[in-house]
């Protein structure tokens, strides 16, 4: 058995208890008893939560089953036939498109026949012919004739208004020159009689009369001719401006749109009907397979309840038997040899002030006042470790031997050589019968073994081709053995 040395010193408060628990298994007796009792809370907070539940099995699953499996043949019988239905809906619909257009383009064929015929008769009717044509070719080219004819006698009445008004002007200003006492004519220069004068005054004065006819005689000409003008060029404009005639459209479409309505209508209903009844069947069969869905979690929770029940049962078992097993341990096996550690402790400590108490910690007594472990030097932790260590072999084990590896490291000189002097008593009374000692303290060895007859010193060299240092440096294990 090998054990730590003075570095242990460093380390967390020796219980003997505690010590003998684990050296025995005990703690992890008890450890794992509580673990079993852990999962047997929790195995119990699961079974209430189970028993919590109002749930109940289906008493008429088979039934149910049967008719979901009705109901499922059903509903694809349904569906198939759904899309049937709305593949004559679709045909329907589309029929009664193909009709409306039919009569759409019927009825455009109608307004433009009809407004090419009231053009064509208000054409002739401009015209004021007596030879009426139902071309629309003729009327416009009637229409060009007399659209030509009016602008010309339009622009001759404008040239001969401004040629009238030309000699009016003429005669205006020779009236004027005449009426003057010295009158001359205009052609020799000559002064003019009387009575000649007076006739050349009554010919210009005609001249002015008869241009200002002329004159008004051309404006109503061109009062008459221009509006008619706008009007044959406005009817014109609109002849030509008429779209060209549709063609006929396909004979499919030309059913009777009452007809192909109703037929829509009660192709529709019987779609809708038909989901009707598709939506009944569907929400009847969610609804049975929610409940085989819920029947199916309840069975299942029922197997988790059982599971339940035999996981408390051997938890609530092993968690028992555990104890039982670790307080047999206890009262066998530890507290014997805790009484014995403990007087045999008290035989060795009577007088240093260090007590074990009956609760397995270690303790020093100062003036009837007791001092906690952390009160304790590094030194005294390391003797009481030591001391506890090899009471606990001697009542506990038969081993031949212990390890003890740097007992002696990190100590004052004093608890050095008490720890020392110890550890080269520890075989006397047998067991353990032989110490292993490992340390650097090669003077206190070398003493300890010349002090004690059975001690021997060992030292370990280096590896082969490793320098060695000085023999007072060297690693050396001194060896109590008894004789």
């Amino acid at each position: 058995m090998m054990l730590g040395g003075g570095h242990l010193a460093a380390q967390d408060e020796l219980n003997l208890e505690a010590h003998l628990h684990h050296a025995f298994g005990v703690s992890h007796l008890l450890e794992v008893a509580q673990t079993a009792e852990t999962l047997a809370r929790e195995a119990d907070r699961a079974r209430a939560a189970f028993r919590s539940s109002s749930k109940k099995q289906l008493a008429n699953r088979s039934e149910l089953e049967d008719e979901i499996a009705e109901l499922e043949t059903e509903m694809k019988r349904l569906v198939e036939r759904g899309a049937e239905l709305q593949q004559l809906r679709d045909s329907a619909d589309a029929q009664r498109s193909l009709v409306e257009r039919h009569h759409a383009i019927a009825e455009q064929i109608q307004r433009h026949e009809q407004r090419r015929s009231e053009l064509i008769a208000q054409a002739w009717e401009v015209l004021d012919s007596e030879t009426v044509a139902a071309d629309v070719e003729a009327a416009c080219s009637a229409l060009h004739e007399e659209l030509a004819k009016i602008e010309q006698s339009v622009s001759d009445a404008t040239e001969g208004i401004a040629a009238a008004r030309m000699v009016m002007e003429s005669a205006r200003e020779a009236v004027g020159l005449l009426a003057a006492d010295t009158a001359v004519c205009p052609t020799c220069m000559r002064p003019l009689a009387a009575d000649e004068l007076e006739s050349a005054r009554v010919a210009h004065v005609a001249r002015e009369i008869e241009a200002r006819g002329q004159i008004q005689s051309l404006d109503a000409v061109q009062q008459y001719g221009r509006p008619r003008v706008r009007s044959v060029a406005g009817l014109l404009s609109q002849l030509e401006s008429l779209e060209p005639l549709v063609p006929e459209p396909d004979t499919l479409g030309t059913s009777d749109r009452s007809q192909t309505e109703v037929l829509y209508r009660e192709a529709s209903v019987a779609l809708d009907e038909h989901n009707q009844r598709i939506g009944a069947v569907r929400s009847r069969l969610e609804s049975l397979q929610r409940q085989v869905a819920s029947d199916d979690q309840l069975q299942q929770e029922e197997r988790e309840l059982q599971l339940v029940y035999r996981r408390e049962a051997l938890a609530v078992a092993g968690a028992r038997v555990l104890r039982e097993a670790a307080d047999q341990v206890i009262e066998s096996r530890i507290e014997p040899i805790a009484r014995e550690v403990r007087w045999r402790w008290k035989r060795l400590f009577a007088d240093d002030g260090l007590t074990l108490r009956a609760d397995g910690s270690i303790v020093r007594v100062h003036a009837d006042e007791e001092l906690g472990w952390d009160t304790l030097s590094g030194g005294e932790r390391t003797w009481a470790r030591i001391v506890t260590h090899l009471l606990v072999l001697a009542t506990t084990t038969s081993l031949p031997f212990a390890w003890f590896d740097e007992p002696l490291e990190h100590l004052d000189p004093q608890f050095r050589r008490t720890v020392a002097a110890t550890l080269a008593k520890a075989t006397i009374g047998g067991a353990p019968h032989q110490l292993l000692i490992t340390t650097y303290e090669h003077s206190l060895a070398r003493q300890l073994a010349e002090d004690t007859d059975s001690a021997e010193i060992i030292a370990i060299r280096a590896p082969h081709g490793r320098h060695t240092p000085d023999p007072d440096q060297t690693s050396v294990q001194p060896m109590k053995r008894a004789s």
